[in-house]
């Protein structure tokens, strides 16, 4: 629930990314959410790569194997100030 609050926010224009400021209100936006029992590979590899990136984030001094393994892919990622 608080996912959809979230992104509510953002096409509402109501967050403050501190640089560059888009109009969000100017695109319609509906969020989809599929069942699990779809097993769509996009979702499998979304839960598969961001528990390692959050990991690396929220405990940066602990050990992670699974982001060393995905930082040697070379992943392009935005970091929001």
């Amino acid at each position: 629930m608080i996912a959809v609050v979230e992104f509510r926010r953002i096409c509402d224009n109501q967050c403050d990314w501190y640089y560059k400021t888009g109009d969000f209100q100017r695109m319609k936006f509906e969020p989809i959410f599929v069942p699990k029992v779809s097993n769509s590979t996009g979702l499998q590899i979304a839960d598969l790569v961001a528990r390692p990136l959050a990991l690396q984030y929220l405990r940066p001094t602990q050990s992670n194997r699974t982001y060393e393994i995905l930082k040697s892919k070379e992943l392009n990622r935005k970091i929001f100030p």
